[in-house]
């Protein structure tokens, strides 16, 4: 059952990349884009900015809207990544994994706390156990109880893509996309935003092609037939679990930073704001 006020999911662009140090051959797995247009240290910073910038409005516009309480759900980026891609899902593999997303984890609610809000670190592996890398209803049903609880006690969860022991292939990858979808199949969730560094999902790629558009409401059938998944490196999962999460009835809306506290603000509707993309299942 809902509460009385709202509850809201929101899904911060991939932060993981923001912090971390590369190595030279892990900067070789970046995006084309961010080798060629930016140059790393330039895009490293910019994606730096650009997380603050995101985590300053939310938490502003969050305890602004006293009756909307919010989940923040965010990726784990190359915390982690690189140390499934080195060391699999062996003994090794799952602790050093688990100790860098927990380190992602101290670094977003840092900068959280540094705003005002009261963030807990909500862990996915504490929390659920896959089968064959799927999330049964008892393991999602486990992820909105620890989120309710969270909230009720007037803290901030977050929650963050992570590794977690699986029943028949010893350990899995659950994203941060994953873990938003699975809360909004409950019933509990009222709307569900993707914050990310463009203002929604272009017909192509807005930072390599000048002409590209933006697409103010997609749906499945677009995708299939138009391709829009590629507009942006991570945009393909986002969109997938954006579908999942509006097929549970949840109105979902992709944007950037600055329209955050507009849509929070909505009172009615879908909480759709301008420039952004609906998203319809």
């Amino acid at each position: 059952m809902k509460s009385a006020s709202q509850i809201w999911l929101l899904s911060v662009l991939d932060v993981g990349k923001l912090y971390r140090p590369l190595t030279k051959e892990q900067y070789g797995f970046l995006p084309d884009m961010a080798r060629a247009s930016k140059g790393f240290f330039n895009w490293y910073t910019w994606r730096a900015e650009l997380l603050l910038e995101a985590l300053g409005l939310c938490t502003a516009a969050i305890a602004e809207e006293k009756e909307k309480r919010v989940v923040v759900i965010h990726g784990a980026g190359s915390f982690g990544h690189f140390e499934v891609r080195e060391l699999g899902l062996t003994a090794e593999g799952i602790a050093r994994t688990r100790q860098a997303v927990t380190s992602l984890s101290k670094i977003v609610c840092d900068e959280l706390t540094g705003r005002g809000a009261r963030p807990v670190s909500l862990a996915p592996f504490g929390i659920v156990q896959t089968t064959d890398g799927r999330l049964a209803r008892d393991g999602e049903r486990a992820l909105c109880r620890a989120a309710t609880a969270a909230l009720d006690a007037g803290l901030l969860p977050v929650f963050h893509g992570d590794i977690v022991l699986d029943s028949k292939r010893g350990a899995a990858v659950l994203s941060g996309d994953d873990v938003l979808a699975a809360i909004c199949r409950h019933g509990v969730v009222d709307r569900a935003i993707f914050v990310t560094d463009v203002e929604g999902v272009y017909d192509k790629n807005p930072r390599l092609d000048p002409t590209a558009k933006l697409i103010p409401e997609l749906t499945s059938r677009r995708v299939d037939t138009a391709g829009a998944t590629d507009a942006t490196g991570g945009m393909r999962a986002k969109l997938d679990a954006a579908f999942r999460a509006a097929r549970a009835g949840v109105p979902v809306t992709i944007l950037a930073p600055p329209q955050f506290p507009a849509a929070l603000k909505k009172d009615e509707g879908d909480g759709h704001v301008t420039p952004s993309t609906r998203v319809r299942c």
